[in-house]
């Protein structure tokens, strides 16, 4: 009788291919976190470009208008001599060492006044002279304004974690502010015109990106550096200088 040998594989080629097996597997799943990775990474980079992007063109926008009067209007009779920009005291506490988290971030706040028909909201002001205010929620986070149709406030973008504002005063009215200074600072002299704004904006993604945390540092204009310690959030800082054409005087 012939005997017939039996083929087949030995243990130790089987421990190689399963070997083999779990490196494709790694590389497979290695390749899905990153792209995953790099996908909620860009995500979250857009949302937050979108955010800063969109606020400082709300806050351009309208605060260049600042001061604005209709031909024809009386702005005695309506008693808008004054007051173009009213503005809230500083209240981020830099001075007295800058927060360590966004929780404990303060915002400052600015109310511009010019002729319209329709407030920051899109409701009706039927005095003729729009006042919008603007300001962080500091709880929500939220870039918020409150027009003069209504007491109830409107959320505009989310996700800003702070708003810092610097008035450029212009003693000699010459379109050419001689100092930046915060609300704290604005002389009570009304021979003062304030010819441009400057303001800093926080921006942060809504998700953390899984990825290893770090420290992020911003120079929020006079209030000195504030430090977002770890943070596994993307977080942008958007600055403007906005020229008041007309001026306002306070």
């Amino acid at each position: 009788m012939i005997k017939r040998q039996q083929g087949g594989f030995t243990l130790v080629e089987y421990i190689i291919a399963g070997f083999l097996g779990l490196l494709v597997v790694a590389g497979i799943l290695s390749l899905f976190l990153a792209t995953r990775t790099s996908s909620a990474t860009q995500s979250s980079l857009n949302e937050v470009q979108d955010n800063g992007r969109l606020a400082l063109m709300i806050l351009r926008n309208d605060i260049q208008k600042a001061g604005w009067l209709d031909t024809g209007v009386n702005e005695t009779s309506i008693g808008y001599q004054d007051n173009h920009i009213i503005f809230d005291t500083d209240t981020f506490e830099g001075e007295a060492g800058a927060p360590a988290s966004f929780a404990a971030l303060k915002s400052d706040s600015i109310k511009v006044r010019y002729s319209g028909s329709a407030d920051c909201i899109g409701g009706a002001v039927t005095s003729g002279i729009i006042e919008n205010t603007y300001y962080v929620d500091d709880s929500t986070k939220q870039l918020m304004c409150k027009g003069n149709s209504s007491a109830t406030p409107q959320p505009l973008v989310g996700n800003v974690q702070t708003l810092q504002i610097l008035y450029g005063l212009d003693p000699e009215q010459d379109g050419s502010p001689n100092q930046f200074v915060d609300a704290d600072s604005v002389p009570a002299d009304t021979n003062y015109a304030i010819s441009a704004i400057k303001l800093t904006l926080l921006v942060a993604s809504d998700e953390e990106i899984p990825t290893s945390g770090r420290d992020k540092s911003f120079v929020l204009l006079n209030e000195g550096t504030f430090t977002a310690t770890d943070s596994k959030r993307i977080i942008r800082q958007y600055s403007s200088t906005i020229a008041l054409p007309n001026m306002p005087i306070y």
